[in-house]
């Protein structure tokens, strides 16, 4: 299982340096409707803003739900957990092809080396309701999230956020603030298939918020899936929960609401078996070659 740990690393890695070279997208007005964006192999975008989704917060007294900015210290080995879950060659080839977008949690599958940092693009505090206030550190400089998304030209983008939205704004605003997401996404990738991750399960000792709350929120992303035939919404609670409907202990990173390293080989293989079944890929229309994107 080492052997392919390292086999994902290198082949992940190599990955980055082929998806062409980088381009500054953050000031070129976007389209007026997203989805309508054309490809072109021979123009290149200079600047996309990351401002122009009008998203809605509740205007409750529930307290703020970010989560910690940093990840949990640890000493496990990665590794070991490999044993647990067999992945398949067109796991590791599915998982090169990704690019993960979300939160702390999202984030700790660069911070414990799972997947290369330059396919994680996530930062603590990011929510569905304000993803497009941040910016992201890629090849030493500061990137919007679209403009990161198309310089890394993945066939599919994961995204794993909503953590900091179960506290703060109802099922409705957040199923309308990451339909917003995925559709300005959808305009700037027009090739891309995009996969919603479920909101993961805290610890029965946390008082965050309750694994109630937060599967309502996971059942209107299933049935934001449902609206595009391009996206894809993947449930990867199961094996993470215990007979209490909560994050079995050893997979909570001691604080009740992060991940262990192990709870992420749980994610990644749940993610695999969902979206490819027993190794095939359900979709065949993607594709891997590297485009960029004229605004007409």
């Amino acid at each position: 299982m080492k052997k392919r740990k390292r086999l994902l690393c290198v082949f992940l890695s190599a990955l980055v340096f082929m998806t062409g070279g980088c381009v500054d997208i953050r000031n070129r007005p976007a389209p007026a409707n997203p989805v309508m964006a054309t490809v072109s192999t021979e123009a290149s975008i200079t600047d996309i803003p990351d401002a122009p989704v009008t998203v809605s917060v509740a205007t409750t007294t529930a307290s703020r739900a970010e989560t910690t900015t940093t990840m949990p210290d640890t000493s496990v080995e990665i590794e070991e957990f490999y044993s647990t879950f067999e992945f398949l060659e067109t796991d590791y080839e599915f998982l090169g092809d990704c690019v993960f977008v979300g939160d702390s949690i999202c984030s700790g599958l660069g911070h414990y080396g799972i997947i290369p940092m330059e396919r994680v693009i996530a930062q603590g505090n990011i929510a569905a309701r304000n993803i497009f206030d941040f910016t992201f550190t890629v090849d030493g400089g500061e990137q919007s999230l679209l403009t990161a998304l198309v310089n890394a030209n993945p066939k599919y983008v994961v995204f794993s956020m909503g953590i900091n939205d179960v506290n703060i704004t109802s099922e409705q605003e957040f199923m309308d603030n990451y339909r917003e997401i995925l559709k300005m996404t959808e305009g700037f990738l027009p090739n891309a298939r995009l996969i919603i991750l479920s909101v993961t399960p805290i610890d029965i000792t946390s008082t965050f918020t309750t694994n109630e709350n937060i599967d309502g929120f996971n059942e209107v992303l299933g049935k934001l899936a449902d609206e595009n035939d391009r996206w894809f919404y993947a449930d990867v609670t199961k094996e993470l929960k215990n007979s209490e409907n909560a994050l079995k202990t050893n997979y909570s990173s001691g604080d009740g609401i992060h991940l262990a390293p192990d709870a992420y080989h749980a994610v990644l293989y749940q993610l695999c078996r969902l979206y490819l079944g027993g190794g095939e890929l359900v979709d065949s229309d993607t594709t891997t070659e590297s485009e960029e994107i004229t605004i007409e």
